[in-house]
């Protein structure tokens, strides 16, 4: 994320979530990061603003979370058949 975008996202998320949201999103789109945490708020902004993005933002994040690479440590509790 560039320093100058970012700080303005983590600055609309601190003082008015809602109110700021969408314009604190605008210099990440439409390219945006793919970070979990980015993801997850940018979907919930868009969500809770009833932005047209909506539903995209929600299937970027649900295509996100699938491509997520699995920790290690989970995959070899897995194949030890402990959870």
């Amino acid at each position: 994320m560039r320093a100058p975008a970012r700080l303005w996202w983590l600055i609309a998320a601190a003082v008015d979530f809602k109110g700021l949201c969408v314009e604190a999103l605008q210099p990440f789109e439409p390219d945006v990061t793919w970070q979990r945490d980015f993801l997850v708020g940018r979907e919930r902004c868009y969500r809770e603003t009833g932005h047209p993005k909506a539903a995209q933002a929600l299937r970027e994040l649900e295509e996100f979370s699938r491509a997520e690479s699995v920790p290690l440590a989970q995959i070899l509790s897995t194949a030890r058949g402990v959870e």
